[in-house]
């Protein structure tokens, strides 16, 4: 009974064309037919007045609220996290005006850092909606959660989740191989509609991508063209790697650097070798040849051969040395590009500088990362008689599995790291060395879930109908601990993960992967 409180009932319609943030309306009523009525006819007038037909349409109603006061709000940041306050909240009893937790969080109005409400954030966005600002909280507000549904542009109707991090997206049960291929596809299509016609690339809201991020973004679309060719992918696949190309500068040596504000950093150069490395891959186009020889050979200069450390950062004026180290994961990309590398070539030159790399790594303990899983995927394909990489694969992955399996939010690469690392464990089975003491079912059982938990990131219609710009948005993934923010690496990571997810799919579940994340198997 009353679920809005002092207001009874409460019903929210949004309504958006896909070009405009959605516009919403809402109406309370001591029945709940009274506030759908309210609420229905209100949104007809809305309609009428915009001019254009609704691309979707969504109702939430309210089933559960709370008075809190306003100083409650100021320890949403620690209490729940970056993104993670999922209620809507009304101003006033009445729920005269009242807002939608996609509304709140999109438009950046809960303010997770300072705590409470970003109260110029709100008048703007009471002005963007034609309604009066206000000049301070009331004491008191109303939180509330809904029970949501959405009719998209076939007019069938989808319930919308009520479950915690899953709250307010369309339900799933599980995600099944294609489920996420079709995930990893959107991602990868959605990136090459941002490549621009000189082939730097420009994600929402942002500006062109620097070249790590740039070569996160190539190989995220070159995913999508390995599972399905298309004239658009390959025109902004080879737009992409042309731009990455051009970006870099030759020695007289023939020694090939990334020129970056000033400075040659290992990543750069060690990530943009990967993604031209398999944009030769795909393409089966040996002009990327020379291009990859001289990014290895700008990477050897870094290399210490009697340590086997490289050097993370040179001043570009002079290449002198700038910093020693800078990042853990970088020393795995560098193992991982000049292995690649050598898959290229066969020259066993790159393959010896990334084990002397290699074994200086395992010096150290996992780092628990996705390079480190990814760079011994690599290493073994071609160094199948060291076991210690086999081991100290696993032991990456296993070190890891409760952080992630823990984890809340929608941070993306668990899931591409765990299944680089079933890769590798395969790989040693068949190679038919023992993996006693690694714990496969703990392994299969994370990667259940983590593919369920990274669904939270995705921007389907129920929620990317509430930023500025929502077909610009749309099928991307977003960053909710990084301000809803989409970002190049976060994209690529997720689009890996569940392209290698649907790849494996047969092979997980026959090897004892739940369907249901928390369900055994019969």
């Amino acid at each position: 009974q009353a679920p809005a409180g002092e207001a009874g009932y409460a019903v929210f319609f949004s309504a958006c064309d896909g070009t405009r943030r959605a516009s919403v309306c809402h109406g309370a009523g001591e029945t709940l037919d009274a506030a759908w009525d309210a609420a229905a006819q209100a949104m007809e007038r809305e309609v009428k007045q915009g001019g254009s037909a609704p691309l979707w349409l969504k109702a939430d109603v309210v089933y559960v609220s709370s008075a809190l006061s306003a100083g409650a709000l100021e320890g949403i940041g620690e209490v729940f996290g970056p993104g993670g306050f999922r209620y809507g909240l009304a101003l006033d009893p009445a729920f005269e005006t009242a807002f939608l937790e996609a509304e709140l969080n999109t438009a950046g109005i809960y303010d997770y850092e300072k705590g409470g409400v970003d109260l110029e954030r709100l008048n703007a966005y009471l002005k963007e909606t034609g309604r009066a600002s206000v000049n301070a909280l009331p004491e008191r507000c109303t939180a509330f959660q809904c029970a949501g549904w959405l009719c998209g542009e076939d007019n069938s109707v989808v319930p919308l989740s009520l479950e915690e991090t899953a709250y307010g997206r369309r339900e799933y049960s599980a995600v099944d191989g294609e489920i996420a291929a079709a995930l990893a596809q959107d991602g990868a299509e959605y990136l090459a509609a941002q490549v621009r016609e000189d082939g730097s690339i420009v994600l929402y809201g942002g500006e062109a991508l620097p070249i790590p991020r740039h070569a996160d973004a190539l190989r995220g679309m070159l995913r999508g063209y390995r599972r399905h060719p298309s004239e658009a992918l390959a025109g902004s696949i080879d737009r992409a790697a042309d731009w990455l190309a051009s970006q870099i500068a030759y020695t007289e040596q023939d020694m090939g650097f990334f020129l970056d504000q000033g400075e040659i950093t290992l990543e750069d150069s060690a990530l943009g070798l990967i993604a031209l490395s398999e944009c030769a891959e795909v393409s089966g186009n040996d002009g990327y040849l020379p291009v990859c020889r001289a990014l290895g050979a700008g990477l050897l200069s870094l290399l210490d051969a009697e340590t086997g450390r490289l050097t993370h950062v040179l001043n570009a004026e002079d290449l002198s040395r700038k910093e020693e180290f800078r990042a853990a994961a970088w020393d795995s990309m560098g193992a991982a590009a000049l292995c690649r590398l050598y898959g290229m070539t066969e020259d066993s030159l790159w393959l010896w500088a990334a084990e002397l790399v290699q074994d200086r790594i395992l010096t150290e303990e996992p780092a628990g990362d996705v390079w480190t899983a990814y760079a011994l995927r690599e290493m073994t394909k071609y160094v199948q008689d060291r076991t210690d990489y086999f081991v100290y694969a696993l032991k990456n992955a296993q070190g890891s599995l409760a952080s992630i399996y823990s984890a809340q939010g929608t941070e993306p690469a668990g899931l591409e790291m765990l299944l680089l690392s079933y890769e590798t464990y395969r790989r040693m089975l068949d190679a038919g060395y023992s993996t006693a003491g690694f714990s496969p079912d703990l392994l299969l059982e994370v990667v259940s879930a983590r593919a369920m938990r990274q669904l939270d990131g995705y921007l389907f219609p129920e929620y990317a109908m509430y930023y500025a710009e929502p077909e610009k948005v749309l099928g991307a993934f977003m960053d909710r601990e990084k301000g809803l923010g989409i970002d190049a690496e976060g994209m690529c990571r997720n689009i890996n993960g569940y392209d290698l997810y649907a790849a494996q799919y047969e092979t997980l579940l026959a090897d004892g992967m739940p369907k249901v994340p928390g369900e055994e198997d019969a």
